[in-house]
């Protein structure tokens, strides 16, 4: 994508250090601390919806709520689904729980044909599923859908 603008949203601030230190003399990127209160056109999500991978795939963790409960990802989710413009691509890769399950799978449509997330995945009860359901990495914000669960006052 010539001439995109990239904005890298880091909350851990050695790692914001590095990227930044890498993303140096780039005019079309940036590293931030918070996700900006702007419209984008992408959001990818790689890696950062999920906490300990290793340890909760290595200690058959079968209970995510004291580590990460699924109401945590589905604020952030929402958080980031805000920030999509309609028709805008939400990437989700390497994430605990599924889009599927959370608010806002009423306002985005799965592309088919991309890879599918990983197990372990756990439920809106922050239980693993078992077995393991499909679970879609990419979606489209969709317009019609969220003008379908708009609030009345908002469609006038």
């Amino acid at each position: 994508m010539p001439g995109a603008t990239l904005v890298g949203v880091e909350i851990n601030p050695r790692a914001r250090r590095i990227a930044r230190r890498r993303m140096a003399g780039d005019p079309l990127a940036s590293v931030v601390e918070a996700l900006p209160d702007e419209p984008f056109d992408a959001v990818v999500a790689l890696a950062v919806l999920q906490r300990e991978p290793h340890r909760i795939l290595d200690n058959q963790i079968a209970d995510l709520s004291r580590t990460y409960p699924f109401a945590r990802f589905d604020s952030a989710l929402e958080r980031l689904v805000e920030r999509l413009r309609e028709g805008g691509l939400l990437a989700v890769y390497h994430a605990h729980y599924r889009v599927e399950d959370s608010r806002v799978a009423a306002l985005v449509s799965p592309l088919p044909g991309i890879p599918f997330l990983l197990a372990p995945l756990f439920d809106r009860h922050s239980q693993r599923y078992e077995p393991t359901p499909a679970a879609a990495s990419l979606f489209v914000k969709d317009a019609d859908k969220c003008a379908a669960i708009a609030p009345a006052s908002a469609k006038k």
